[in-house]
């Protein structure tokens, strides 16, 4: 099946699936798609198809009146360099082995502030679908596309494969994140954030003060 959306870099199957990308893909007309900084990864077979709102302050060269958002006529003049910073910048990959590409498409989000102008917002929505020999079985997610607010320096993914859902966090100081790793890998990943969070809990729990003792009075 061959899609007939622009920007589309090259034809993919799973035709309800490509038909619901177009659909996300028709245009800036409508409320916003995805939250800012927000994504979500969906495993399909031999293939993931991805939905990532970026920041456009991580792009240079693109916003040429310098309003800090992306207009439609801005995407159209920069497109091709939108989607190769996206490509290059976003890695949908099996563990160490990269997706191939079949399908990258950026469109402009409505201004949050006024849907009816023309403005643009500070997000772009990409839609991507990356595909593997064979079912991914360690969905991996790299990426360095930061922007300079500081509200646009975190990006929370929420993957799915089947009955299965995992929500990461990823910022600069953790560009990459393994999704449905087997559980005791997953705690060893996640440990020092457990460990200070159950410090955390268990300092709360504690009494503010411990009343003092007698000498020589045993220990309860």
């Amino acid at each position: 099946m061959t899609l007939n959306c622009p920007g589309v870099v090259r034809p993919v199957g799973l035709p309800s699936l490509a038909l619901a990308l177009c659909v996300f893909a028709a245009g800036p007309a409508w409320a916003h798609m995805m939250p800012a900084q927000q994504g979500t990864l969906n495993v399909v077979g031999n293939g993931v198809f991805a939905a990532l709102s970026l920041p456009l302050s991580a792009l240079a060269g693109v916003d040429d009146d310098g309003d800090g958002r992306l207009s439609p006529s801005e995407l159209r003049a920069h497109e091709t360099l939108i989607r190769d910073e996206v490509a290059r910048r976003v890695r949908i990959g099996d563990g160490d082995r990269p997706g191939r590409i079949d399908f990258l498409q950026v469109t402009a989000e409505a201004d949050d502030r006024d849907p009816g102008s023309s403005a643009g917002s500070a997000h772009f929505l990409a839609l991507m679908k990356a595909s593997f020999d064979g079912p991914p079985a360690a969905l991996r997610l790299e990426t360095d596309f930061w922007g300079r607010a500081d509200g646009d320096r975190q990006l929370t993914m929420k993957a799915s494969r089947g009955s299965n859902a995992e929500i990461a966090v990823l910022t600069p100081r953790r560009t990459s994140h393994d999704f449905f790793r087997p559980s005791g890998q997953a705690l060893a990943g996640y440990w020092p954030a457990a460990a200070l969070l159950a410090l955390a809990l268990a300092a709360r729990a504690m009494p503010r003060s411990i009343p003092a003792r007698p000498s020589g009075e045993p220990l309860a």
